[in-house]
């Protein structure tokens, strides 16, 4: 599967901004065998399939956010009652410029893959604009083939501007070679940047102290790198220093370290992170002889199970940022501990301890873990795996269609298979809409 921006140039001899004369252009944007940018024209009355833009803009916008896109997890505009400032302005290519008409598309990583949605406007939207855009679509793809495409079109426009003499041209120049040109440190700093959703390149405009905080943790501690990716991938810049004093407290605190848990073979992140967590959390319900019509009892001894000793949960509050759940590891003097504000239903703290299972089991190879909000690869396979665990898709199936068929209402049906598997009526929901 492909990514692909391809363009025609077109002198504009009759603009006045050099910028645009120098950089018109036919864009066409295929997404596998989708194309981005089939579009409406009210004036022609037809289709086709490129826009006829300045492709500045559109490479200006590239490199102006060229980490958040390859590194920033989906995330709403607000998250547990904080703002995340900027991320539509981060990722929609329409936000790229209000002048010129792009499509709908948004760009973001879950960690492993970069996703690409995009959506088709109404025949109504932007009656200013010479058309709207027909298609709609997602796509996942290896960052590298994104990367690739994004390098090639931002080169291209560089090269159509060389000899142009405005300050935004060589801007773009000196941004894409910051980019191109940086060493290893440079690089994991940058990324950490992405991943909150700040530029590495104005520093001055960080929350204090968080520059400082990256460089000392980032480029040199590789046991470190595994949390604190997980915190600042789900923590806004302003909370990211308190938040993780925490975590490094409960880590020294109860000195975790990594959980050797190879024996159930590694994970494959090429596949949807969903199917990953199902598929396995039927492995270990089939490995302890549980039917799926059965509750599990005694999450805490399931490791036990598979030699690695008994799962203890310690409730330690003061948590700064609700973004992140609780920590994971393996303590020297106490075994496997997972560790966080114990959550007021016990169904919750379940769910808690099973995708604690999930990083105990898969995720702690090179040290402890954290259990987050975010919409990243691991984070969501830990979701998908406790929710499997807990209460089986097709289990809950069956389930729901005998209370069907013995007269209950589908809300009344829910509520029973709820208690049963001691879990939320909101997980039962998900799996009956998840089930094949």
């Amino acid at each position: 599967m492909s990514f692909k921006i391809d363009c025609d140039w077109f002198d504009q001899p009759g603009s006045s901004d050099p910028m645009e004369q120098k950089t018109w252009a036919g864009i066409r944007i295929e997404a596998g065998t989708r194309t981005v940018t089939r579009i409406w024209d009210r004036v022609a009355k037809g289709q086709r399939l490129s826009i006829f833009i300045p492709a500045y803009p559109l490479a200006h916008w590239i490199v102006r956010n060229w980490w958040s896109l390859f590194f920033e997890p989906r995330a709403a505009e607000e998250v547990n009652g904080i703002h995340r400032q900027g991320w539509t302005q981060r990722h929609h290519m329409r936000s790229a410029s209000s002048d010129i008409l792009l499509p709908n598309l948004r760009i973001y990583s879950d960690g492993c893959h970069i996703f690409l949605e995009w959506d088709a406007d109404s025949s109504e939207q932007y009656p200013n604009m010479p058309g709207y855009f027909l298609d709609y679509g997602r796509e996942v793809f290896d960052p590298s083939f994104v990367e690739e495409a994004f390098r090639t079109f931002v080169k291209s426009v560089i090269e159509r501007l060389r000899g142009v003499d405005d300050i935004r041209a060589l801007e773009l120049s000196a941004n894409w070679e910051a980019i191109a040109s940086g060493d290893k440190a440079e690089m994991a700093l940058c990324r950490a940047a992405g991943r909150l959703g700040l530029d590495p390149y104005d520093v001055e405009a960080w929350p204090i102290g968080l520059l400082e905080l990256i460089e000392s943790v980032v480029p040199n501690d590789i046991v470190a790198d595994s949390v604190f990716d997980d915190l600042i991938e789900s923590t806004p810049p302003e909370s990211v220093l308190p938040a993780w004093e925490w975590v490094k407290n409960v880590g020294e605190s109860y000195q975790l370290g990594s959980i050797a848990s190879h024996q159930l073979g590694g994970l494959d992140r090429r596949v949807r992170a969903a199917l990953i967590g199902y598929q396995e959390a039927q492995k270990i319900r089939g490995d302890i002889a549980c039917g799926e019509d059965s509750p599990l009892d005694h999450l805490e001894q399931i490791t036990d199970q598979f030699s690695l000793g008994r799962m203890d949960f310690i409730d330690r509050n003061h948590l700064p940022y609700s973004g992140v759940r609780a920590e994971v590891g393996s303590s020297k003097t106490k075994g496997l501990l997972l560790i966080g504000p114990a959550p007021a239903r016990e169904e919750s703290l379940r769910f808690l301890k099973a995708r604690g299972l999930f990083q105990m089991f898969f995720g702690c190879a090179l040290g402890p873990r954290l259990i987050t909000d975010t919409h990243v690869w691991n984070q969501q396979a830990s979701r998908a795996f406790a929710a499997e665990l807990l209460a089986p898709r097709t289990g809950v199936r069956e389930f729901f269609q005998k209370r069907i068929v013995l007269g209950d209402s589908p809300d009344d049906a829910i509520q029973t298979i709820a208690k049963h598997y001691r879990v939320q009526e909101r997980l039962v929901e998900n799996q009956l809409r998840n089930v094949q």
